[in-house]
């Protein structure tokens, strides 16, 4: 029998708040000291943690429709989980194994079915009227995630590099 003692139970102010902490510094250890995510936008970057071989970082976008958000990722190799809204209230989420070396690829792993994949530059306007479309491009080193959506959207990117 294997002994889960260590764990603790999930409890519902583990699910309604985030610990925040600081590098160097002891836990948040009161609720005085967390801070209430559930109805919190966060604009900008807000984690980005190397560990070892693996990077792991996220993000805050807001992607008009018709364009496009590039950025270089911290690790040639990955997965990005992307979820948010349009202005219209349409959710998009997606998982996504990616690769900007000589070989790039990246491929939907689950996600809405509207929300396709690609592996060059994309512009704004290359993908499916309607869709999204996620790429990774060797020749820029950069992922695009392109709005086609009809809409605004904000969306949330993590990154998890290897």
């Amino acid at each position: 029998m294997t002994d889960h003692s260590g764990f603790k139970a999930l409890t519902k102010i583990d699910m309604d708040y985030k610990k925040i902490e600081k590098l160097g510094s002891p836990a948040a250890d009161t609720d005085a000291d967390r801070v209430d995510a559930r109805n919190t936008k966060i604009a900008g970057p807000y984690m980005n943690i190397k560990n070892g071989n693996y990077n792991y970082a996220g993000v805050h976008a807001t992607i008009n429709d018709d364009n496009v958000d590039s950025f270089t990722p911290g690790q040639d190799t990955g997965i990005i989980l992307i979820a948010g809204a349009t202005d219209d209230g349409q959710e998009w989420f997606g998982m996504f194994g990616y690769s900007i070396v000589e070989d790039d690829f990246c491929v939907k792993m689950f996600g809405k079915a509207e929300i396709d994949t690609d592996t060059k530059a994309l512009n704004g306007t290359t993908g499916v009227d309607g869709h999204i479309t996620v790429s990774a491009d060797h020749t820029t080193n950069k992922i695009y995630i392109e709005n086609r959506t009809g809409a605004q959207i904000i969306l949330n990117k993590i990154l998890f590099g290897y």
